[in-house]
C-alpha cells in the first residue's frame, strides 16, 4: 500500500478536519506514549497553529498533548467558522470564461464540500440557499452556461418550488460530463480536428479557370498564390 501522507496545518479553517483526521487515523491510534503524540503534532503544524502546540511543551506529555488538542478544536474546529470559510472561497472564485473544464470541476467539488461542511449549520445553509449568494454563484460560471441554468432554474420554479444549491451542484456536474464524454468530448472532438487537419481556410474560388469539355487528366486551372502572381498546375 501507499505511504500516507500527512500535509502539515498552518491554520486553514476549511482544512482542519481533514489533517486532525489524518492526523488520528495515522499517529494517535498507533502510539501509547503521549509525549510522542506532542512531539508529532508539533512536527505537522506550521504558523500559529505550532505556537499553540510549543506553548504545550512546558507541561507534562499527557495534560500537555490533550491541552494542545483541545486549544487546537476551540480555535479551528468550531463547524460554523469552517462553513464560513468554504463559503468566502467559493465567493472569491474567478469567473470563468469559455470552456475551462479544469477549473470548471474544480469549482462544482469545491460547491459540494461546502455543502457537506454546512450539514447540520442550519444559519450557514440558509446564507448559501439566499437568492443573491446564488446569483454570486451563477455569475462565475460562462455565458453559455448560465443561459443554461437560467432555464433549468425556470423549470424548477414553475414546478413550484424555490432553486436549491444542490440544484446548481447537480446542473454543473452534468455539464462537467458531458464535457469529458469519453467519445463526444472536449478533448477528444479537438484530438480529431487537430489530425484531420484545418480546412477552415480552403477556398474553392481560388480555382480560376474552369474550361468546358476538357478531359480532367488534361485539366490545367490556375491558383492565385497572390495578388501578383499565377501559378499554373496540372490536376491529375
Amino acid at each position: 500500500m501507499p505511504v500516507h501522507i500527512i500535509t502539515k496545518f498552518s491554520g486553514e479553517y476549511d482544512k482542519y478536519f481533514e489533517f486532525i483526521r489524518n492526523f488520528d487515523m495515522l499517529i494517535d491510534s498507533k502510539l501509547v506514549s503521549d509525549n510522542e503524540k506532542l512531539q508529532y503534532l508539533k512536527q505537522y503544524t506550521e504558523g500559529k497553529p505550532h505556537k499553540i502546540v510549543r506553548a504545550c511543551l512546558h507541561l507534562a506529555p499527557r495534560e500537555g498533548y490533550q491541552k494542545a488538542r483541545s486549544a487546537l478544536e476551540k480555535r479551528y474546529g468550531n463547524k460554523e467558522r469552517i462553513a464560513s470559510a468554504h463559503i468566502d472561497k467559493v465567493l472569491a472564485w474567478p469567473e470563468m470564461k469559455g470552456e475551462n473544464v479544469e477549473m470548471l470541476d474544480e469549482f462544482t467539488v469545491e460547491l459540494d464540500t461546502c455543502i457537506s461542511a454546512m450539514s447540520g449549520i442550519k444559519s450557514e445553509l440558509l446564507e448559501l440557499q439566499n437568492p443573491r449568494t446564488l446569483r454570486q454563484l451563477v455569475g462565475k460560471l460562462p455565458r453559455y452556461l448560465q443561459d443554461r441554468w437560467r432555464r433549468i432554474a425556470d423549470e424548477i420554479t414553475e414546478n413550484g418550488r424555490l432553486v436549491d444549491i444542490k440544484d446548481l451542484v447537480k446542473f454543473l456536474e452534468k455539464e462537467v460530463r458531458i464535457l469529458n464524454n469519453p467519445t463526444f468530448g472536449r478533448r477528444i472532438m479537438e484530438r480529431t480536428k487537430d489530425r484531420r487537419g484545418d480546412f477552415s481556410t480552403w477556398n474553392p474560388n481560388r480555382i480560376l479557370n474552369h474550361e468546358k469539355g476538357t478531359n480532367l487528366n488534361n485539366r490545367k486551372v490556375h491558383v492565385n498564390v497572390t495578388q501578383r502572381t499565377r501559378l499554373s498546375y496540372w490536376l491529375c
